[in-house]
Formats: structure tokens, sequence, C-alpha cells
């Protein structure tokens, strides 16, 4: 600009002082022909030098003012780049610890050894990866025909407990389902009646089995937007998203299935009760135990009275019914770290630790009682009355060997089937 100025002044400058000596040279009256030829010619070049200076000087101007316009364009274009390439570093960072925290939580839920475990980790994982929204994480039930809340986070935790799978479009369409705030009409069932700007629900599906679903939303502008993937229910997100779900649908049916191949080896499919294989692996820990802990231990056998003639009599259909409801009341009836165990046919085990022979005997008093009132019925038909025989032996009052405890269980029992059925003998009652 300084340039510019010092040019202009220098033109006009020099333009002035040839109009004065034009003006000198014009009053000057002078006879020769040579001089005033050389006159005029100078007249001639101090019109027409300003004018093709003035013509230079202003395309020079130009050019130089369009040679500024194109650096500056060039460098808000440089700028440009510069933020564009940092807003995707920033991005490829983001993603890259999300990814991270994706693969740990994979790791984490890979390492669980129950759904309880499971749902801990999913807890912990969800919140961190999607910190500025809510929602929840709905596993299904094993009757199929419910989905239960298992995890909720965000700043708006007021979930449903519980949806149907028809209540969302996601499960009925087996694909994510997202709804933005023009277009609540299409809000599933289990989430209209949340206020949100958006939502998302992906379904959770695993060996072509539903697993749950996982529900998210904003109720916010500042859970709506971030630097990756701008919207967060945008492209790149529903992705992420979706990574998220398989992850978990993916864990969650390998527990459950593991959970399945576990009950059925362990537990007998009649009764619901642990099997044999499950009493001769737990006792001799249960045992150990109770020898460290200085505490007794309380095992209990007992079986149906006149099994055999129930089942000649209604048949071997009714005969399972029985087995089927008496392993149900057996179950409710137990406390916590009891063991109880169909030891084959109609026949029962039960350890219980931490008991000692009066608390135990109680307590299956209190077994034997609720059996016999139990109204026992196949489709809804009356069977009869059922009735139990018990035995009981404690260690270390009774005994201190696995075998020899469950022989004088095994022999309490015979003698109260000897004493007339339906009651409870200990191992004392023997000698």
């Amino acid at each position: 600009m300084r340039l510019r100025n010092l040019l202009i002044t220098l033109s006009a400058a020099i333009f002035v002082g040839e109009a004065v000596i034009m003006f000198v040279l014009d009053s000057i009256s002078l006879e020769n022909p040579v001089v005033e030829g050389l006159i005029d010619s100078t007249a001639l070049v101090a019109i027409v030098f300003p004018v093709i200076y003035l013509f230079a000087f202003k395309t020079l101007m130009m050019a130089k003012e369009q040679l500024e316009e194109r650096i500056a364009q060039r460098t808000q274009e440089i700028q440009e780049t510069n933020e564009a390439l940092e807003d995707s570093v920033e991005k490829l960072h983001v993603h890259r610890q999300m990814m991270v925290q994706l693969s740990e939580m994979a790791n984490f839920l890979q390492a669980c050894d129950t759904v309880e475990e499971a749902t801990a980790v999913a807890g912990v994982y969800l919140q961190q990866l999607f910190p500025d929204v809510s929602g929840g994480l709905f596993l299904m039930k094993a009757s199929r025909n419910i989905l239960e809340r298992a995890v909720v986070w965000g700043p708006q935790v007021e979930m449903p407990d519980h949806h149907a799978p028809e209540e969302c479009w996601a499960l009925r369409r087996s694909k994510p389902h997202v709804v933005r705030e023009a277009e609540r009409a299409l809000a599933c069932e289990h989430m209209r009646s949340i206020e949100s700007i958006w939502h998302v629900c992906m379904p959770l599906i695993a060996h072509g089995e539903v697993v749950g679903t996982l529900s998210l939303h904003a109720v916010e502008k500042a859970g709506a937007a971030t630097d990756f993937g701008g919207e967060k229910c945008g492209e790149e997100w529903l992705q992420f998203y979706d990574n998220a779900g398989k992850n978990l649908a993916l864990a969650f049916s390998n527990l459950r299935l593991r959970e399945k191949l576990r009950y059925q080896a362990l537990r007998d499919p009649l009764t619901g009760l642990f099997n044999r294989r499950y009493l001769l692996d737990t006792f001799e820990h249960e045992l150990e135990r109770a020898i460290e802990s200085g505490l007794p231990m309380s095992i209990a056998m007992f079986d149906i009275d006149h099994f055999k003639s129930f089942n000649d009599t209604f048949g071997h259909v009714a005969g399972d019914a029985v087995l089927t409801q008496l392993g149900m009341q057996v179950r409710e009836w137990a406390s916590k770290g009891d063991v109880a165990v169909r030891f084959g046919g109609e026949e029962f085990t039960i350890i219980m630790p931490d008991t000692s022979p009066e608390q135990a005997y109680e307590r299956l008093e209190n077994l034997r009682q609720s059996i016999e009132v139990f109204p026992f019925e196949q489709n809804r038909q009356y069977l009869g009355q059922v009735t139990i025989s018990l035995g009981l032996a404690t260690y270390p009052v009774h005994g201190k060997g696995r075998e020899a405890l469950i022989q004088l269980a095994d022999q309490a029992l015979y003698a109260s089937k000897h004493e007339g059925r339906n009651r409870t003998t200990a191992a004392e009652a023997l000698s």
C-alpha cells in the first residue's frame, strides 16, 4: 500500500513537472524551425509519456491486485485444508479410542462366565462408549415373550423395565430403527413415552436367535452432535452402534448357550435339581470347607412313599408330573448354599452347609409338611396326597467321611420307612 501511494505521488509529480515545462516552452517564441520542431517533439513526449506510464502503472497495479487476491485465496484454501486435515485427524483419534474401548469390552465379555458378569461389564463399557446419550440394554427372557432391562445409563435413565418383542420396530424388521424428532410417529412403542431428539434401536441377534435390543436416545442438542461423525444418529455412529450390538449379542448368546449346556450337564431335566454327578463333585468340596471352618454340615436322603404303586395306579406320565412338581417344591424350599440333588429314581439328597442337626431336622420337617399338603395334579386332575420319608446325618456329629455320612443318612431314611413313612429320622436314633 505504501509503495502504491509512492508511485502515485511520483507519477503526479512527473505529470505536473512536464505540464510546467510545456507551459514555459509554449510561452517562449522562437523563430528557429529546428528549435520549434524540438519543442513540438518534446511536447508530444510530454503528453504521451504520462499516458503510457499511467497505462503501464494501472496494468501493473491490476496484476499486483490479482496476485494478492490469488495469494489470499490460496492461503485460505491452505488454511481450510489444514483445518479439514486436523478435523480428520481428530476424528480418527476419537474413532481409534472408541474402537479400543469396543475391543476391550469384547475381550471382557469373552472372559465372563455368567450372564450376570457380562451384564455388569456391559453397563460399565456402554457408559464409557456413549457418555453423551442415554440408553438401555434389554435381554430376551427364556420364555421368549418379553425383554427385560438389564442395563441403563445416561442423563435420562427413565426407561421401561421391560417390553414385548412386537413393541420394537428393530426386532420386527431385523434391522436398526432410527427415529428423529420430526418422525416420532414411527417411534417404537416402548420408546414413545420418552421425550428425545432422536432414538435408535439396534436388534441384538446372534446364531439366528434374538438376544435382546440396544436402545439409545438423546434428550438435548449436546447429545445430538459430536466431532466424530457429525450427528450421533448418522451413518458412522449407526455403524459403531451396530458393531457394539454385534459384540453384545454374540457374547450373551454364547453365555446362554454355555449356561444351557452346563445346566444340562449338571441338572436333572425332569426335576430341575442337580444330578448325581454334581453331588459327587460337590460333596468333597463342601466337606473340606466344613472341616476347615469347624462348622457342621448336614446331609439328608429322602424318597417318595409308595411311588411304585403310584406309577402303577396313575401311569408313568403322572409319576413324572409328581417328580416335576416335587422338584419345584424343593427348589423353593432350599436356602442359598443348599445343594438339592435327584439321586436316582424317586430318591433325593440334600446337602445343607453350616447347618446343625437341630436346624436341619426343623427345616426338613417343614419340607415334609409342605409336600404333604401340596395338591399334586396332572392336567388339572388331582393325583392324591404325596408324602416323603427322610433320613438325616450331620458332620461331625454322626460321621466324618462322605461314604459314612451318605450311608448313615440312607439308614435313617429306611428307619423312617420302617416306622410308618412320612417322617424324618436323624442318625442318632439308629443307635
